[in-house]
């Protein structure tokens, strides 16, 4: 909105001076009141007017366009908390100050200002128009006034003091004058700019048009006058009634402050030629104007516009992948190719690594640091559109393989000795020993199965017809920097003002009543973003505390510091059974209300209920952890004055984000 009010200050400005420096010094007074009216109405349309301009091709980041699990709010990169249970305290700052309700505050009470005074000038002119005497002259109506006042002229009438009339000095001149003001109809051009004036009463260009306008209706009478008048006599007739002006916005009065340039016009005289000649030269002056103030709509080169908003999410982009099996041999299978991990890089070079997608998948007896090896190829290479999936063949009846999105290859802000220098380990025997540990004292074999810390999210700009697909209501729910937003709001928006998007399947068991969507988008603008994942945030620079269980693993001759009996033998659950488990607990939730809130007595009991899911995910084999998806909590537990309260963590401010270190 701001940038449309300065388009059309700025459009209106130049186009008063053109007629300042141009058209105001000839004769052309007819030209000249339509065109300054034109300039008025033309100042406020031509920002809207839209021209369409071919975009250059540019290279720009592919994405890779996600589908998440049903209890999954967030299509970024995560990393597993093994603990237990975290609860954080979070102290919810005060709310800022809403400048917003002062600004629409103030300017209502001035523009209410304007709307009284002008509605008030009507009123007085009318109230004169009913209180005295009407007189039929010459074919005009004539309002006779008590007291001393200059003629004047509003809407079809001329008003002229009742003395002044009666004692004859109602020249011929003088009312051929107030005469041509009616029959020109010059109150409907200054009622138009009055009316402007009241919601755009901060518009200089108004202003500067008004004055333009009245000056030339003044010529306008002029000229007519001078038909029945000498020249020299009619100059005598105004300077003789310059008298202390009546400030009658709404009416064309004779006692005009620019007499002065009013008599060097009485005097000009415009060729017929000279006219068309400035007339013409104006357009291409008015051509490059509407180019400069139009908004640009962008068009891609050799592509049609669609018109459907939808789009298909799984033809976002046209790719090819690779298959990349790392084997316990040290070699890798590329799409059913034995290669070693020096000829990567060759084989890398030889493909077109913008529109190339990897998927990596290794043996479970793969060292973890030779799969840093592969990384670091990849990133050397500039091959960072990569996805990591389990390589175990799944057996029929069990699950599906969880993929895991990597947007970009991770930087590390923290080393794993960093992150985890906060964190408990209590690593638990078949024997029931359970020992803990610092990371520091961790065994190496438990250390290099440790996810890394959170790596960096990478910014990507959606394509124009990407960003028009996201209005459509039915088809996707929209966020914007954490918070759910109409669809609406993408009017008000361009895509170059988003700087990184992350977009989602979302499975049918995880729709509810508010968000029936199909897919879910969030969207983050450069303050937002920065706030989130930036500099300015907390994302993968906070130390991991709380406590880490590792279970099921050969006893080691390690100090015990916690010793469990086990009287009994010990339930050991498969990857099928804790599986079923987490459908039925995502089905509960989904039940539940998992987009609307629902009491804190069943948050609680859900609560329980994934604690206890956890426990049974860290008895599983690490094997069976690979096939299966851990259950997710989706509400955060922020304490406030006192009270315990729960919220989902797509709804969270960033004040809360940073605190809770998410």
């Amino acid at each position: 909105m701001i940038l449309y009010l300065l388009k059309s200050v700025c459009c209106l400005l130049i186009l008063l001076l053109l007629h300042r420096l141009i058209l105001q010094r000839e004769a052309i007074y007819q030209f000249n009141r339509f065109y300054l009216l034109a300039a008025v109405i033309g100042s406020f349309l031509i920002p809207l007017v839209e021209i369409e301009v071919v975009e250059k091709e540019i290279q720009t980041p592919q994405i890779v366009t996600q589908e998440i699990s049903p209890i999954q709010d967030f299509p970024v990169e995560s990393y597993p908390d093994f603990s237990q249970e975290s609860v954080s305290k979070v102290v919810v700052a005060e709310k800022p100050f809403d400048w917003n309700v002062l600004f629409w505050t103030v300017y209502g009470l001035v523009t209410l200002i304007f709307l009284i005074r002008f509605v008030r000038n009507i009123n007085l002119l009318f109230d004169k128009i009913n209180k005295n005497v009407h007189l039929q002259f010459r074919g005009e109506t004539l309002i006779l006034l008590r007291g001393q006042s200059m003629p004047f002229s509003f809407l079809s009438y001329i008003f002229v003091s009742k003395d002044y009339f009666e004692s004859g000095q109602l020249t011929d001149s003088i009312f051929a004058h107030e005469q041509a003001h009616v029959r020109g109809r010059h109150t409907w051009d200054n009622l138009l700019i009055e009316a402007l004036l009241v919601p755009f009463w901060f518009h200089p260009g108004l202003y500067l048009a008004r004055q333009a306008i009245k000056l030339n209706h003044e010529f306008i009478a002029d000229d007519a006058a001078l038909h029945v008048t000498p020249l020299d006599q009619y100059k005598s007739f105004l300077l003789a009634m310059m008298l202390p002006d009546q400030n009658q916005g709404l009416v064309s009065s004779l006692n005009f402050y620019l007499t002065k340039k009013r008599f060097e016009m009485m005097k000009r005289r415009t060729a017929n030629s000279a006219k068309w000649i400035m007339i013409l030269s104006l357009i291409p002056v008015l051509v490059a104007l509407v180019y400069v103030f139009s908004e640009k709509v962008t068009a891609h080169r050799g592509e049609e516009r669609k018109d459907r908003l939808a789009v298909d999410m799984d033809n976002e982009i046209k790719e090819t992948e690779i298959q990349i099996l790392i084997r316990p041999d040290g070699k890798l299978e590329v799409d059913g190719q034995i290669i070693k991990l020096t000829q990567l890089a060759e084989l890398i070079e030889s493909i077109n690594k913008e529109n190339t997608l990897a998927r990596i998948s290794a043996d479970p007896e793969v060292e973890m640091g030779f799969l840093g090896d592969v990384q670091e190829v990849l990133r050397e290479n500039d091959l960072r559109r990569v996805i990591y999936e389990d390589a175990i063949v799944q057996k029929e009846n069990e699950v599906d393989t969880v993929y895991t999105l990597v947007y970009g290859l991770p930087f590390q802000s923290l080393t794993n000795a960093e992150y985890y220098s906060e964190t408990k380990f209590r690593v638990k025997h078949p024997n029931g020993e359970i020992e803990e540990f610092s990371y520091e004292e961790l065994p190496e074999n438990h250390k290099k199965n440790l996810p890394n810390p959170p790596g960096a999210v990478s910014k990507k700009v959606p394509s124009s017809e990407l960003f028009e697909s996201w209005k459509n209501g039915e088809e996707f729910a929209i966020w914007i920097d954490g918070k759910v937003t109409p669809n609406s709001k993408l009017e008000e928006m361009k895509a170059s003002e988003i700087v990184c998007y992350f977009s989602s399947f979302v499975h049918s068991n995880a729709r509810s009543e508010r968000f029936p969507q199909n897919h879910q988008v969030h969207i983050y603008t450069l303050s937002g973003f920065e706030n989130t994942y930036g500099k300015n945030s907390s994302f993968g620079k906070k130390p991991k505390g709380g406590t880490i269980t590792i279970g099921e693993v050969s006893p080691k001759n390690n100090k015990v510091k916690d010793t469990i009996s086990s009287g009994s033998k010990q339930y050991i659950p498969t990857s099928q059974s804790y599986q079923k488990q987490v459908t039925e607990f995502q089905l509960r939730i989904t039940n539940c209300g998992l987009f609307t809130q629902p009491s804190t007595e069943e948050i609680e009991e859900l609560r329980t209920q994934f604690l206890t899911l956890d426990k049974t995910y860290f008895n599983l084999s690490m094997e069976d952890r690979r096939k299966v998806q851990r259950a997710n909590f989706p509400y955060a537990k922020i304490e406030k004055d006192g009270q315990i309260k729960y919220k989902k963590f797509e709804y969270l401010t960033p004040e809360e984000r940073n605190a809770l270190g998410c």
